[in-house]
């Protein structure tokens, strides 16, 4: 009945009328009870377990396994119990949502019994479609919620009957079509009608914390800091995340900021007449389109310049914004070490067994980056190709970031805090993963999970390890305020760096110069010129 209560409370403010409907049936003829996995579940009143399984949470995680997506929205076609629904969620980000189809409104009561999903509802990341008018309530859906992505993925299992799911991917197939093509139209209207008097900022900034991915609110936080009016899309709110809701937000601004996104990665959204500001901090750089001369690109790596001009970018349309200093106070515990980065264990994949040159790559790169870490210095995709030459390893097929980023990388980083370790330097391991490494387990200090349990670890530590292979600008170049230990080329000048940092010796002052500023950013809020 908590579950019941909660989720139905929940739907009455995203689904008001279902809620409704649903309120109107009753359970009493359900045996509630822990199914043998633990998880909640019920029986009919002819003893049957509801969806004929009494181990739905583990059959669940055995159908959706394979599931994995970077789609904003799906469509989750007939789950048969609650469990399915559970797990999707979890195998979900935070920033993706799920419209589940049904046909069985009294199923659905129980689902709703079964598991308490009133956070994901108030959060927007699931939706119902649910009875006989199960394609009406699709349609309206992304009617009255223009936020809300269209669905790009479907999910079924093979509990789902064909017979009843093929008919439902057809019409809903049809829905998404007309749904995306009256958006098309709405924008273009938008678009066209916004001419008028033009004030004030939107900034494209998510509201989950990323471990070094804080590029947008770091943005946002500067922007809120100068005097012109400045709205926010959260791109993490499945509500803010569609082409509509940024057309939308950008109605009438001056100028729209992002991070690392260009007008080229969301094109025909915002009117001609708002400047698009992109900071680069990553190095992907966005095309240049001679259509909008007044866009701005800022780099926060002087050395993207160049990438930058083969972009199409003019030298009039670049800026150098540096990342902003983070204050802190001084370090309160005791001196040691700090490296933040998520890890995992080294385990070749599963496709490896069907490309024996792969395995024997995958082989050849682990005994290297084990018995010496540093020989990974620069650019990874250049160190994987000359590994990849010396075996004469030419094929197209080979899954580049597979190799980067469940093999290199994560040896790299383990490998420093191994030296480290080893050395006798104190150190502590924030992030996911390092408990499951035996030798570093000792060391690890737990996840790091949100701005301020990221704050925290910095200021607890003395210094901290910039743990990757490759010297570009990154946002540990905010911490101002704590020397930085940098992999030197070889273990020995690493150890040197670390011993000194602990010390008190190293580390000078960095210049403020060049970095991302309120003042820099206002003068990019003044209203571009009219062309009569």
């Amino acid at each position: 009945m908590q579950n019941a209560t909660a989720n139905l409370a929940a739907l009455q403010i995203t689904q008001p009328e279902l809620a409704s409907r649903l309120r109107g049936i009753s359970l009493q003829a359900m045996t509630w009870l822990l199914a043998r996995d633990g998880y909640l579940t019920a029986q009919q009143a002819n003893g049957q377990w509801i969806s004929g399984c009494s181990v739905p949470f583990k059959t669940a995680e055995v159908l959706l396994k394979p599931l994995t997506s970077d789609a904003p929205m799906s469509c989750y076609l007939m789950p048969t119990h609650a469990a399915q629904i559970r797990v999707a969620l979890d195998r979900l980000g935070r920033s993706q949502a799920i419209i589940v189809l049904m046909t069985d409104l009294d199923l659905l009561r129980v689902f709703l019994a079964c598991d308490d999903f009133s956070r994901e509802i108030s959060q927007s990341r699931i939706w119902f479609a649910c009875g006989a008018d199960w394609a009406g309530q699709f349609r309206a859906t992304f009617a009255t919620q223009p936020g809300l992505c269209t669905p790009t993925q479907f999910i079924r299992t093979r509990f789902a009957e064909p017979a009843e799911v093929d008919p439902q991917i057809e019409q809903s197939q049809k829905i998404i079509a007309e749904v995306v093509a009256e958006r098309a139209a709405s924008i273009s209207r938008i678009r066209r009608a916004d001419c008028g008097l033009r004030a004030g900022a939107c900034v494209l900034a998510g509201s989950s914390f990323r471990l070094w991915d804080s590029a947008s609110n770091v943005l946002k936080q500067m922007l809120l800091q100068t005097d012109a009016p400045v709205t926010s899309l959260d791109i993490d709110d499945p509500m803010q995340a569609s082409a509509m809701a940024l057309t939308m937000a950008a109605a009438e601004k001056t100028s729209i900021f992002a991070a690392n996104l260009g007008r080229s990665d969301l094109p025909d959204t915002v009117s001609d007449a708002c400047r698009w500001v992109c900071w680069i901090t990553s190095g992907r750089i966005p095309k240049f389109s001679v259509q909008h001369p007044h866009d701005v690109l800022l780099l926060a790596d002087p050395a993207w310049g160049l990438l930058a001009r083969a972009a199409g970018w003019p030298d009039s349309a670049l800026r150098i914004a540096g990342w902003p200093p983070l204050p802190l106070g001084r370090p309160v515990d005791l001196p040691h070490v700090a490296l933040l980065a998520d890890t995992l264990p080294v385990v070749p994949g599963k496709q490896l067994k069907d490309y024996s040159s792969h395995r024997l790559l995958w082989e050849k790169i682990e005994a290297e980056l084990r018995a010496n870490p540093f020989v990974l210095q620069g650019d990874a995709r250049t160190f994987l190709l000359s590994q990849q030459q010396q075996l004469d390893i030419t094929d197209s097929l080979l899954d580049a970031s597979s190799f980067i980023d469940n093999l290199m990388l994560p040896l790299f980083q383990q490998g420093l805090a191994q030296a480290m370790v080893s050395a006798g330097i104190p150190l502590k391991l924030y992030g996911c993963g390092w408990e499951q490494i035996p030798a570093l387990a000792p060391y690890a200090a737990g996840p790091i999970e949100s701005e301020s349990a990221f704050n925290s670890a910095i200021c607890q530590a003395c210094a901290v390890v910039y743990a990757w292979p490759m010297p570009v600008a990154h946002p540990i170049d905010r911490i101002a305020s704590r020397p930085v230990i940098r992999p030197a080329g070889h273990r020995a000048a690493f150890i040197a760096g670390a011993r000194q940092a602990i010390s008190g010796q190293s580390g000078t002052k960095k210049s403020d110069a060049h970095k991302l500023s309120p003042i820099l950013l206002s003068e990019l809020i003044s209203p571009l010129p009219v062309v009569r």
